[in-house]
């Protein structure tokens, strides 16, 4: 029988919290949120969905979002899709489970088993006990941890994981069915294994999974239809209104929407209430402003051209348009383009003034700003901020006027909390109280106008040893290149939280990555302590380890501090 190892990871967990497992190609994707439930240690209480990225697929339970096409991902519905027809597709994919406290698992298809011979899934191999549910997801786990000093309360906000025992349980719940084609959504088969019957119905349905989407309104539906006979070149129609954009989105979507923007949503309201509660708020002509001043010189030429075009869809990007992405008032549809509503395009028109350009540019330079001081510091005094924007010399201002742009800037852009004199940034897994004690009174590294424009750019800077470790994976390693960048991410983000070696070479053994001699060791080795002594690190407030060392070298006034630099024969020999 064909099946899939996968490794099951929780996203942002540190250390990563994971589940290595085989489970049968000829699941449903219902089946098999029921059994990643039981796998990763939930309860299956709470809604849940698939993203396939690179091929723009979404799965859910909703039956009034299957098969069809909106925010650029193609929806199937979960009970009569399976996880063959997409698994191979791509290197891996994201299940969420609980749209509260959001649990994001990335999904890695390890390799394809072509004769598993166990009639069930089973776990090979873990790491990390079950957070507990209802606790704020990741970051308000890692809170509770850290809030919680001894033994027993920390016993108290994790469930020891028992391997034997989820497989123990996956035989006897999750055995293959072969009778009868399953059709059970998740909450059915969660309520027949209540009532006794058991196992998950494995006859292969024969329906060929349909490429060409059934689209959520009329309007979508007359363009499918136009889109089999004619060529996209053609004309479509005038664009979209917010309106009849947002009214495409399912109801938790929605609510999404509406927390985002600080929006209150009551129980009974009704799918078009909250629309309509949405568009009073983002029509505000105050509001699009501020979504517009954010926006850098290139999507602004971007939205010009979908005002020139006045098409239903642009064939452009959501990385095109990053703030109206962002604030929900663009939606991206796969191999149609990015619908701008008309109202966008209009007051852009109006408002594009010579004035209105230098706002613009003066905002998106304290964007630039406050994101590199948060890569940074992570809890950035605005005095430190003032310093960085006023770099620019005809941008001088004082700590009362920069307070005050700051709070105009949109939460959905930039997610930051102001309290006071002080912006701090969510982090996943970092505690405020933990990073300002290891930071302790180290100076503020205070970058270029030349280093703030590359870092706004890219969160991972261009330096000669990020290349190098690139170049140990792939040469020395053979580690495919498709997945290079978001392993050198991990990689650097655990370099600039100050992790140590050992954790970040457990984290390369769980991704595959093999130490089989001493000279591979010793390759991988220097390549990290290189990086590490080399990246802007949050506990030095943006020094590098080098360069901690050298400035207290040369002040002999400043008090000692650790200067966090790593030596290969040090860490070698344990010391």
């Amino acid at each position: 029988m064909k099946a899939y190892q996968v490794k099951i990871e929780i996203k942002n967990s540190h250390p990563p919290i994971w589940r290595r497992c085989v489970i049968p190609s000829n699941f449903t994707f219902s089946q098999l949120s029921v059994v990643l439930n039981m796998i990763m240690g939930w309860s299956g209480s709470h809604l849940s969905d698939y993203e396939f990225r690179k091929q723009r697929i979404s799965i859910s339970e909703e039956k009034e979002d299957a098969d069809f096409i909106w925010g650029g991902y193609q929806q199937f519905q979960s009970q009569d899709t399976y996880l063959r027809d997409f698994i191979e597709g791509e290197e891996w994919f994201t299940y969420t489970y609980d749209f509260g406290d959001q649990w994001e698992h990335r999904i890695t298809l390890e390799k394809v088993v072509i004769d598993y011979d166990k009639p069930y899934p089973c776990v090979l191999k873990y790491k990390g006990n079950c957070p507990p549910e209802d606790c704020g997801g990741i970051d308000g786990y890692y809170t509770v941890l850290q809030s919680n000093n001894t033994e027993e309360q920390l016993e108290d906000n994790t469930i020891d994981y028992n391997m034997d025992d989820v497989n123990e349980e996956l035989e006897e719940t999750c055995f293959l069915r072969p009778e009868k084609v399953e059709k059970r959504d998740e909450q059915s088969i969660y309520r027949d294994f209540d009532n006794g019957t058991l196992g998950l119905f494995s006859k292969i349905s024969h329906k060929k999974r349909s490429h060409q989407p059934r689209c959520a309104s009329k309007t979508l539906d007359q363009l499918v239809k136009f889109l089999e006979k004619e060529s996209w070149t053609e004309t479509l129609r005038g664009q979209n209104t917010l309106e009849e954009n947002l009214r495409q989105y399912d109801k938790e979507s929605l609510k999404c929407i509406a927390d985002d923007k600080k929006i209150i949503i009551k129980s009974h309201d009704t799918k078009e209430g909250i629309v309509q509660k949405i568009i009073k708020v983002m029509m505000n002509p105050k509001v699009i402003e501020t979504y517009l001043l954010c926006m850098k010189d290139d999507e602004v030429r971007n939205v010009q051209k979908a005002a020139v075009k006045k098409t239903l869809f642009v064939n452009m990007k959501e990385d095109d348009f990053p703030v109206l992405y962002a604030g929900a008032y663009a939606a991206y549809a796969d191999g149609w383009g990015i619908a701008i509503p008309v109202e966008i395009t209009n007051r852009l028109n109006q408002m594009y003034t010579q004035t209105f350009v230098q706002r613009r540019i003066r905002c998106c330079w304290l964007l630039d700003c406050m994101k590199v001081a948060t890569v940074l510091y992570g809890i950035v005094p605005i005095r430190i901020l003032m310093t960085l924007f006023n770099q620019h010399k005809k941008y001088r201002t004082t700590s009362n006027a920069l307070i005050e742009e700051i709070k105009k800037i949109p939460q959905d852009i930039f997610p930051f909390v102001l309290e006071g004199t002080t912006i701090y940034t969510i982090m996943a897994g970092i505690d405020d109280d933990v990073l300002l004690n290891a930071q302790d009174d180290k100076p503020f590294y205070i970058p270029s106008i030349k280093e703030i424009e590359d870092l706004s750019c890219s969160y991972i800077p261009d330096s000669p040893y990020i290349r190098n470790l690139e170049h140990c994976f792939l040469q020395v390693f053979h580690y495919p290149e498709d997945g290079l960048l978001d392993l050198v991410s991990h990689i650097y983000t655990m370099s600039l939280y100050d992790d140590s070696l050992k954790t970040m070479l457990d984290f390369l053994e769980e991704e595959g990555i093999i130490l089989t001699d001493d000279t591979g060791l010793e390759v991988l080795t220097r390549a990290l302590v290189d990086l590490s002594n080399h990246t802007r690190k949050l506990v030095n407030r943006g020094f590098m380890p080098v360069e901690l060392s050298n400035y207290h070298m040369n002040d002999k006034n400043s008090s000692p501090h650790p200067s966090n630099i790593i030596y290969v024969n040090d860490w070698k020999h344990g010391k």
